[in-house]
This record gives structure tokens, sequence and C-alpha cells, in this order.
């Protein structure tokens, strides 16, 4: 029994997986990993993970199954779920659903945000899931528009301790300041989106698997690599340009940034940041004002305070590094523009 006194489902590994055409099962076991899966089942056929998925639609499961295939068609380690005898990427157990997946052949590590290697792997992995994804069309971007941020935080405003009557203040200017300061014609398409380090696993210092790819993250590409910066360089009050470059260097080499986004990259770093700070307010709120999330939530302001410039904390190198990728790229433009030969002109 579960705790509503509900009768669990009774997993039966070998019949499910015959379903999906693995007859000949030769281990199952639990999946120490369990973001992978519940369950290893090591085959004839190679390894899989079979993975529950509660409360999720056949509707959500099969988007999600055909942008993950069509990741995975084009190079990108998505990880997508195998589909039935019947053609379908799920099965029905009992009132639950499974989906199952195939396992690289050899164990891999998880992501480490104090690596400088696994910086580098992730700055390479957003910049191929951007160029790789941008070729899918369907999907919203409703849930990553700053409307939708601008929504939640004026939802949960006045709901905040009346001594956070300053931090109040605070997302307010930012609020009205980002709602004329983005600039809505920045490359976009398919993001990552939440970059949790739980959702990415590396062999070699080389992401191999991308999980939870969700067709419906959509929004400008700089965003991911924002997210990046504010989750992974920021430590101890303050941000840090060796991590900072771990991430966008390899990136830039991979997709080259346009002059629009290094110009845009520190206000996007600010709606992040303020996105951030929304979602932790309403985990505070929604929790019963709990202090380990309240200080989540200033950590997030904390964090807003030095991107407004209000009190120092490590900007102004990444801000300088900036600046010379836009002079960078504006002399690439530039030197392009002299090699074109005039309008008009007729080759020999």
């Amino acid at each position: 029994m579960n705790e509503g006194g509900q009768r669990r489902p009774r997993l039966d590994v070998a019949v499910l997986a015959s379903h999906f055409g693995l007859r000949r099962i030769l281990k199952v076991r639990p999946l120490s990993d369990a973001d992978l899966g519940s369950h290893l089942l090591e085959t004839g056929r190679g390894r899989f993970a079979l993975r529950p998925e509660p409360q999720r639609s056949e509707l959500e499961l099969k988007r999600e199954a055909d942008f993950q295939n069509f990741l995975q068609r084009q190079g990108f380690p998505a990880y997508p779920p195998l589909a039935d005898r019947a053609g379908r990427f799920w099965i029905d157990w009992e009132g639950a659903k499974f989906t199952l997946h195939r396992l690289p052949g050899r164990e891999l590590g998880k992501f480490d945000p104090s690596r400088r290697e696994h910086l580098t792997a992730l700055g390479q992995c957003l910049a191929l899931f951007h160029t790789t994804a941008r070729a899918y069309r369907r999907g919203s971007e409703l849930r990553y528009a700053p409307e939708r941020s601008w929504q939640l935080y004026a939802q949960l405003r006045e709901q905040m301790p009346p001594y956070h009557k300053r931090v109040q203040r605070l997302l307010d200017d930012e609020m009205r300041y980002l709602s004329d300061a983005l600039d809505p014609k920045l490359p976009r398409g398919p993001i990552v989106g939440e970059l949790g380090p739980r959702r990415f696993r590396l062999r070699q210092e080389r992401v191999q698997l991308v999980l939870g790819c969700e067709p419906h993250a959509r929004g400008p590409f700089l965003l991911d690599l924002a997210n990046a910066v504010n989750l992974f360089c920021y430590a101890d009050g303050r941000f840090h340009l060796p991590p900072f470059e771990a991430i966008v260097a390899p990136y830039d080499r991979t997709r080259a940034l346009s002059l629009a986004e290094w110009d845009a990259f520190p206000n996007l770093l600010r709606f992040s940041a303020f996105r951030y700070a929304a979602l932790s307010l309403r985990k505070f709120v929604e929790s019963g004002r709990e202090a380990a999330l309240e200080h989540e939530f200033e950590n997030w302001i904390d964090r807003l305070t030095v991107l407004r410039r209000e009190r120092d904390g490590g900007l102004d190198p990444l801000l300088r590094t900036m600046a010379i990728g836009y002079d960078y790229r504006r002399y690439q433009r530039a030197r392009s523009e002299e090699r074109r030969p005039p309008h008009g002109a007729v080759g020999s």
C-alpha cells in the first residue's frame, strides 16, 4: 500500500519488457540512479532502463518521444523512449505508465559543476542542442515567456512577508526595467530550460545523455546560457570569471553568439535571476515559509543586486569578457562586409 491506502502496481519487469520485444532478459536489478529509471534490464540487445511516468498524459509522452527521437536522429545525446510493438512509446501496467530507454554500454558519471571540464562539456552541449533543435518547429514559448514570470510574481507579491518590503521594491523595479529592455528578436527555438545537474550524464568529459528534453521548452537560446552562468558561476556572494569562461567560450566556438546576443547578455542574466527568484518565492510561499526555501529566494535576490550594479560581486570581469566578445563579432562583421563584392559587380 502507498500512503493514500491505494495498492501499488506489482511490477512484472519481464512482462513489461516483452511488450518491447526484449525476450532474453539476462538480469534485472533496481537502478541506483533514479533519474534514469527504476529498474535496469540487461538483455542480449544491451542495457535498458525502465522508467515510471507518474501523472503523465499519453499526449505529453507522445510529444516528448517525437522531439527526443528527432534530436537523437540528428546526433544529439537525448534520452528517447523505445516504441513497443504497437508503435507506442509507453505501456500501461495496472494503472501506471512506464517507458523503456536504451542505456549506453558503459556506466555514466553525474555532472559536477565544480569541475571545469564538466562546465566546458556543458557549454558545448548547450550549443549543440541549439543548433540541432532549431529545425524542430513544434511547441510553445509560453513556459519561458517573460510575461509568465511577471504574472507569477504579481500573484505572489502580496504574500511576501512584511520584512521583505525592500526586496519587493527591487523586484517591482526590475520587472518594469526588463519589460522594456528585453530584446524580442534574439535567435530562438527549443531550449534545455531548467539546467539542474541531475539532467546531464557524462563520460570522459563529454555529455552522453541529456534527460527531460521537452518540445514546449522554447525561448531565446541565450536564456540557457544565462541560466548556466547564474547557476554555476556564482558562489560566496559573487560571480567568478573562470567558470564563466569555461561555459561561454566552448559555447561560442560551437555556435557563435551574434552581436545582438553579446549585447543582450547582461539583460538576459537579469531576467534569468528574476525568473528563478520568482520560482523560489513560490516554493517559499507554498511551503508555509520554510527557512531553507527563504534562504534560496534570498540567494537569487543577492544575484540580482550584483547584476543591477547595486553592490560589488565580481560582475565587472564578466562584463569585460562580454564586451570583448561583442567587439570581436563586430570586427568579424566589418571584415566580412569589406570582402563582399560591390553591389552589381560581375565576377570575371
